[in-house]
């Protein structure tokens, strides 16, 4: 009587569901876009083979890590190797450990961090964990949702950044992105939900100019002349779906463990996003009628600077 109760509550009207692919964020499976790339890491805890790539595992998230906005990623996480790279997108990258780690936990998360703090120059590093499909290993199997059949986000994060002494000039921010393809565009939008942000400069530094912005689009912080804007970036405090900063670590050499930084726990109302950025005049509404979300970045983390930041995710699903 009790599991047909439970059945029946599933096919009422309006009852919840899970739409993305990994429910909970439950496969530990990840790998790196391209397989060709002599940077190519994978860690893939839950499958028999060790394997992501080109294995019989039905989906995986795909890791995405750069420096510098480089076309390919510079050095392989995990290993702490140095960087000899003259020529990446915008400036050389020389005599630099290799600031990408990530691994799953047996506790069910897992964890990604971009390590900067001793860097000699200032640039920017992401590392991502994301929802891709159609990459050159597989990814992920089709996934396209009516927009506005997501009813909600579910996330737990937690994250803790650690600065250099003479607190020169760091900023970013922990993400998550929603993205979205236009079948009548043929172009590919985000929304940018900026979760966690941190910023540390030297007394008398005016911060980031996006610090204080509800709503600003990819073009505002990175302008290409060929391009329009396709990153609807949402500040989460003015947005209201976080109360939260990254915990910065009191520790001047920052061996403070993130466990002791509590889980934040976040559901958010995806059909208020989109109703907000349309009533805001961002984009109209009828983008996402012609739209279907195809994946996610479940947690990307973005830096500018000489920062190091650990970030640790678990429980993420899209509810409809």
């Amino acid at each position: 009587m009790q599991s047909f109760a439970i059945l029946l509550l599933c096919l009422l009207p309006g009852a919840l569901a899970n739409l993305n692919w990994d429910p909970g964020m439950r496969k530990q499976l990840a790998a790196y876009w391209n397989p060709n790339s002599p940077y190519f890491f994978e860690s893939c805890a839950a499958s028999s083979t060790g394997r992501c790539c080109n294995s019989l595992n039905r989906g995986f998230y795909t890791l995405s890590y750069d420096a510098e906005s480089n076309r390919d990623t510079p050095c392989k996480p995990n290993t702490g190797a140095i960087i000899n790279d003259p020529k990446p997108v915008f400036r050389p990258i020389l005599g630099e450990r290799c600031p990408f780690y990530f691994y799953w936990s047996n506790q069910g998360f897992a964890r990604l961090t971009l390590s900067m703090r001793d860097w000699s120059v200032q640039t920017r590093s992401y590392i991502g964990i994301q929802e891709n499909q159609n990459t050159v290993c597989s990814g992920l199997p089709p996934l396209r949702i009516d927009p506005f059949k997501i009813r909600y986000l579910e996330l737990e994060l937690r994250a803790k950044v650690c600065y250099r002494g003479d607190r020169r000039y760091a900023h970013g921010h922990v993400s998550h992105y929603l993205t979205f393809y236009n079948d009548q565009e043929r172009y590919e939008h985000a929304i940018r939900l900026n979760i966690f942000q941190f910023w540390s400069a030297p007394r008398g530094a005016k911060p980031p100019f996006y610090w204080n912005l509800k709503t600003f689009d990819e073009q505002s912080i990175d302008p290409h002349p060929n391009l329009r804007a396709n990153v609807w970036n949402l500040h989460g405090k003015l947005w209201g779906f976080s109360r939260y900063d990254a915990w910065e670590d009191p520790d001047p050499g920052c061996r403070s463990p993130i466990e002791n930084v509590p889980w934040r726990k976040f559901h958010i109302n995806v059909q208020s996003l989109i109703h907000g950025l349309a009533r805001d005049g961002h984009v109209p509404l009828s983008y996402f009628r012609s739209a279907k979300w195809v994946g996610s970045i479940v947690t990307g983390v973005e830096v500018w600077g000489q920062a190091s930041v650990t970030v640790d995710a678990r429980n993420y699903r899209l509810i409809g």
